[in-house]
Order: C-alpha cells, then sequence, then structure tokens
C-alpha cells in the first residue's frame, strides 16, 4: 500500500513539472512570435523585441524606454528640441508567416486609404514628380553650379561695379557694407593657392586690395589689408606678384598714416605674411624704411597701440630666428646635397646683405624695447615676449640696456620672488632675464672705466640671484 501511494505521488509531480514546462515554453513561443505593431501613437518598444523597417524611432527621456510610430509625413517636427532616426535594423529576418501575421494584427483605421476617383489621383500625382523631371530640374542645378574661380571671378567683377559707383560720387552705407562682404568672400576664398594665384593673375592686388585700402570706411581698409595677407601667406608666386605691384610701400604707408589702429594691425599683417623667408621682400622692407615704421608704433601707450606693438615685436623676432637658423645650417652642410648646399649659401649671402641687426640699433630698436618694458613691468607675458626679444639682441644692444642695468636687476629680483605661483610660468621669465645678464657681458676693455665697477656689481648681483635659486631647487628636489 505503501508502495501504491508512493507511485501516485511520483507521478503526480511528474505531470506537474510536464504542465508547468509546457507553459513556459508556450508564453516563450508567444514572446518569440509577437512582434511590434506600430500606430499613429507612440508605444513602447519591449527588449529585444523585433521592430519592422521604415518606423520613427525615438527614445522617451522621461521614462527612459525606446519608442516606435508610424511616419506621419505631415509632421512638422522641431529639430532643435531632440533628435530621432528611423530605424533600418539589418540583423533581423522575418519569415513570410511572420509578415503575414503582422499584417493581420495591423488595426484596419492605421492604413491610409486609396485615392477612388479621379480627382484624388491627380491631386496625389502632384504631389510627386516622375524620374525625368527629377533629373531635368537636378541638371539645372549642375548647370548653374559655379567653381571657386569663377566665384572670385564675378566677385572681382561685381566690386569692380561698386567702386565705379563710388568714383562717381553715388556712395551710402548699404553699398559699403556690400564693398566689405565682397572683400570678406574673397579673403574666405583666398586662403586657398590656385584661388589666390588666379585672384593675382586678374590683377586683384591693384584692383581690388589697393583700391580698398583709399576707401573712406576703415572696415573696408581692414577687410581688404586681411585679403591681402590671406592671399600672399606661404604662397611665393603671389608673393612675387606682389611685390612687383609695389605692395610694400602701399601697406608701410597705411600702417604709419592710417588713423584706425584695427587697420594699422591689418597692414602689419599684410606685411608680416609677405617678408617671412623672403629675404628679397625684407631687402624692400628694409630699404622703404620698415624699421622706421615699426619704431614709430612704439611712441604712444593705448590698448590698441599695444597689440600691434606685439605684432611688430614677434615680426622683428621671427627675422632674427630666420638668420639664426641660416647660421645653424653651418654644421650640417656636409648631409646636404649640392643644390641644397647651394641654396642655403644663397639664403645666408641675402640675409647677410641685409644687415638687419645693424639697421635695428640705428633705427632705435634698442630704446624701444626698454621703454616697452618700463612702461609695461607687471604684464608678464608682456614681459616675456620683451626678454626673449632683447636676448636676440643683446649684443649689439648691450650699452643701451646697461643703461637701464638697475631696472634689469629689479625685475630679476620680482621675479625671483614671484616663483612657485601658478598664475606664469615666472621661473622661466626670470631664467630669460638671467640668459640676458649673461648675454650683455663684454670685456672689461670695452667698457668705460667709469662704467667696470658698477657693471660689475650689477651682473654680481645677478649672478647671484641665479645661484642663490640653484641652490632653493637643489634643496627642494633633496628633500
Amino acid at each position: 500500500m505503501r508502495n501504491v501511494k508512493t507511485i501516485l505521488l511520483f507521478t503526480a509531480f511528474c505531470s506537474t513539472v510536464s504542465i508547468l514546462r509546457c507553459e513556459k515554453s508556450d508564453k516563450d513561443n508567444e514572446s518569440e512570435s509577437e512582434f511590434f505593431v506600430a500606430t499613429n501613437e507612440w508605444k513602447p518598444i519591449k527588449k529585444d523585441q523585433a521592430i519592422p523597417r521604415g518606423l520613427h524611432v525615438r527614445m522617451n527621456l522621461n521614462t527612459g524606454e525606446r519608442e516606435a510610430k508610424l511616419i506621419d509625413p505631415n509632421e512638422q517636427v522641431d529639430k532643435n528640441k531632440g533628435l530621432s532616426h528611423v530605424s533600418q535594423p539589418d540583423n533581423i529576418n522575418l519569415s513570410w508567416e511572420d509578415l503575414k501575421d503582422v499584417l493581420y494584427k495591423m488595426e484596419e483605421k492605421n492604413i491610409p486609404p486609396l485615392p477612388d476617383n479621379q480627382e484624388d489621383i491627380d491631386r496625389v500625382k502632384k504631389k510627386f514628380r516622375s524620374y525625368f523631371e527629377l533629373k531635368k530640374e537636378l541638371g539645372d542645378v549642375n548647370m548653374d553650379m559655379k567653381t571657386e574661380i569663377e566665384v572670385i571671378g564675378q566677385l572681382i567683377e561685381e566690386y569692380k561695379d561698386l567702386t565705379g559707383r563710388r568714383h562717381e560720387g553715388h556712395v551710402d552705407k548699404k553699398e559699403l557694407e556690400h564693398e566689405e562682404g565682397l572683400l570678406s568672400h574673397l579673403e574666405y576664398l583666398l586662403h586657398q593657392t590656385d584661388n589666390a594665384n588666379y585672384f593675382m593673375k586678374s590683377n586683384g592686388i591693384k584692383e581690388v586690395v589697393f583700391t580698398s585700402l583709399n576707401s573712406t570706411s576703415w572696415r573696408v581698409r581692414y577687410e581688404a589689408a586681411k585679403l591681402f595677407g590671406s592671399a600672399v601667406q606661404s604662397n611665393p608666386k603671389v608673393q612675387i606678384g606682389a611685390l612687383e605691384n609695389g605692395a610694400i610701400p602701399v601697406l608701410l604707408r597705411t600702417l604709419v598714416l592710417d588713423s584706425h589702429p584695427k587697420v594699422k594691425s591689418g597692414a602689419l599683417y599684410g606685411l608680416s605674411c609677405l617678408i617671412r623667408w623672403f629675404p628679397l621682400a625684407q631687402g624692400q622692407f628694409l630699404d622703404n624704411g620698415g624699421l622706421k615704421a615699426l619704431v614709430k608704433q612704439f611712441d604712444s601707450d593705448t590698448s590698441d597701440q599695444l597689440k600691434i606693438q606685439v605684432k611688430a615685436l614677434n615680426l622683428i623676432n621671427d627675422l632674427i630666428v630666420e638668420i639664426q637658423h641660416s647660421e645653424s645650417q653651418k654644421e650640417d652642410m656636409s648631409q646636404k646635397s649640392s643644390f641644397e648646399q647651394a641654396q642655403a649659401k644663397e639664403l645666408e649671402r641675402q640675409q647677410k646683405s641685409l644687415r638687419l641687426k645693424e639697421r635695428l640699433i640705428e633705427e632705435g630698436w634698442c630704446e624701444a624695447l626698454i621703454n616697452v618694458l618700463l612702461r609695461h613691468p607687471d604684464d608678464f607675458e608682456l614681459v616675456e615676449l620683451v626678454a626673449t626679444s632683447m636676448i636676440n639682441i643683446a649684443k649689439p644692444c648691450a650699452p643701451t640696456f646697461y643703461q637701464h642695468g638697475p631696472f634689469l636687476v629689479s625685475m630679476a629680483e620680482k621675479l625671483k620672488n614671484l616663483i612657485g605661483q601658478e598664475d606664469q610660468d615666472y621661473m622661466w621669465i626670470h631664467a630669460l632675464f638671467i640668459k640676458l645678464s649673461q648675454l650683455m657681458t663684454r670685456k672689461n676693455d670695452e667698457l668705460p672705466q667709469e662704467e667696470i665697477s658698477s657693471w660689475d656689481a650689477i651682473k654680481a648681483k645677478l649672478t647671484y640671484f641665479f645661484h642663490s635659486y640653484e641652490i632653493v631647487q637643489a634643496t627642494e628636489s633633496t628633500d
């Protein structure tokens, strides 16, 4: 009897397990066969649920769920309110039976009715164009497309028409704004080398740039100067063309005589782009009083003028670095080809003939450096730039710098006390002043007798600052 009960209980247990497995299998099959049925309203998509192609899918930021609906062609979507995408999964394979099941479950109200009369059919046709109509329209668009070269030619002609009316006395604010816009558009295009070459061949340097530099509008003059800089920058063909058209005297005259600081800054930008790594242009710059024009920019002390002075400092620094670079090439001559050797020697010859450092001394560059340092001793970014400039020309300017020895000592002392603060690299600037003091060292017999003792004292004090700083650093590193 006991065995019979055991058998009955075991049979009941197996039946229960079998039923549960069947129910679970039915649920799994139901889940696997359940496809997303889209409507015109947003519906949440279950995890790992397959959805058909061509639906509007979004992420609901409030619930964190993905939602989808049918695409409404008349819906106006605000692109600023969010982003959505049309889902086109490539990894879903639907059988024919699956598709029939999805279509069967779709509600009839979501299926748009087909037009049932000729009037509705004609109205629908008007919303669409045939392939041949689209092809013709696209062909017309392609015919109207212009290359950048053609656009530049059109802008030049349009500019000539504007300036022609200006010479006749018809000048108004709108025309000046239009002229400014034309120059700005050209400036953008001329960053490309081929475009700049075409502009130069079209006589744009004279007919556009030089003409605009004589405009009554400072904005037009400023745009013209920027346009020139973009055209000649790193473009030897345009640089030579600009040189032959007399660009340097025109830009120097603008730099010296123009009353607006932005136009001055633009003219200096154009000059910088033209003469860097171009000794022939540098020669014309020097022969036409370029250094005198630069030194003159240090006479006033306004904030706008200070920006021009910074550009002038950077330009002269770059020219001196070019000379130092060509001098350093002598050491590697043995590893160069005969052509490269000849090229390096010719560059060195041209740069020596310029006598740049000697001319800087003659035009008062040493005094200009000291004056800008005296005016702005607490502008440490400017102090760093000026100190670099002074190092580049320390030996020939030593007599002038020596006259301001006490001031240089005080600057070095101030910088030493500021070392460790995070707002500036005072350690580096302090090191620049130490290097300057070393480069300024001259033999005692080169100095007037009455200056020897004071100069030695200044040098000793600077050296003391330098060595004491090294001792402090060594102690900190040991700790």
